[in-house]
């Protein structure tokens, strides 16, 4: 209960710091950071119970500074925009956009934390419904 207490924690203060923009994923860091995570991801996501499982995919270019990415919902057959990624050494965090989710009827909140482990990337990510307790599953990428 504590780790999901502190992943949630770190996954608010991760969205209220971020910034937004309208197409692509803005990657936040300092330029060697970012650089870590040039190339392409691709990979998989899913919760405990599978009910929200799918495939990750995402190219940041270069410079590490932009990207395009998105996140295939399965079951809901719904591509889902990543906003933004910040890493800071090998943490990394950042959301995907909201979308309204057929299992549990209403608009739902993501945002993942995960650990560059080159040339994989692993982590946690937590679903906001509007009731109930949030959805924690795990991701898992490679380049």
């Amino acid at each position: 209960m504590r780790l999901a207490f502190s992943v949630a924690t770190l996954l608010t203060l991760a969205c209220v710091s971020a910034p937004l923009t309208k197409h692509g994923i803005d990657v936040v860091g300092t330029a060697a950071d970012r650089r870590q995570l040039a190339g392409s991801w691709r990979g998989t996501f899913e919760t405990p119970n599978h009910t929200h499982d799918g495939t990750i995919q995402f190219d940041i270019d270069d410079s590490g500074s932009k990207g395009d990415g998105s996140v295939l919902l399965t079951d809901q057959n719904a591509r889902l925009r990543v906003i933004y990624v910040r890493i800071s050494g090998a943490d990394i965090a950042g959301a995907i956009e909201p979308y309204f989710d057929k299992v549990c009827n209403c608009t739902v909140y993501s945002t993942f934390t995960g650990r560059l482990e080159t040339p994989a990337i692993r982590g946690e990510f937590l679903m906001k419904l509007r009731s109930g307790p949030p959805i924690v599953g795990s991701w898992f990428v490679t380049r």
